[in-house]
């Protein structure tokens, strides 16, 4: 059920994409910053990176490692694997607070193309995230960096991101 959610997504997103492209073919090209607005808080891209709100988060993409090269996690030995990593930092703007290295209440995956391949274990090793049981109360922003294995000719598109307590808040940010 939730893979054909997640599909169905895609296929929106991808259409209107696709609605997007056409419509700025028909409209003259604009200087940035033109009419002086802001970019909205949530899903507007942040100059290449992307933001977004998924039940009691805010998350925003600050990095993509393609390949990565981090040491402190396990990783498993497969050929023909790399080894890739998206940072984003991350804000509680619920009532209760979560543990991001260890705990269960956000669960974010980086994708290639709408496949995903899982993140490693021991994501508390990773330099720069929080320790487990270093707990991410309301109102705070933390960075947290998510690392996976992905084949060696794919690219990672996206940061698939679900609130745990909330089963149906999820999105998939951009993170190229």
């Amino acid at each position: 059920m939730k893979e054909k959610l997640i599909l169905s997504a895609v296929f929106a997103f991808a259409l209107s994409l696709a609605a997007c492209v056409q419509e700025s073919k028909e409209q003259p090209e604009e200087e940035p910053g033109a009419q002086g607005e802001a970019p909205k808080e949530s899903g507007t891209e942040l100059g290449d990176r992307f933001t977004g709100t998924v039940g009691d988060f805010t998350v925003r993409v600050t990095n993509l490692a393609d390949p990565s090269t981090i040491v402190e996690v396990e990783m498993p030995d497969f050929e023909g694997r790399k080894q890739v990593s998206v940072t984003a930092d991350v804000t509680n703007n619920g009532t209760h607070e979560i543990d991001l290295a260890c705990g269960l209440e956000l669960d974010a995956n980086i994708l290639a193309n709408g496949s995903s391949w899982g993140n490693v274990g021991y994501l508390e090793r990773v330099p720069g995230n929080p320790a487990c049981g270093e707990m991410l109360k309301p109102g705070e922003t933390k960075q947290m960096t998510w690392v996976s294995l992905m084949p060696a000719d794919q690219q990672p598109t996206n940061l698939s991101i679900e609130d745990t307590a909330h089963p149906d808040d999820y999105l998939q940010l951009k993170v190229r």
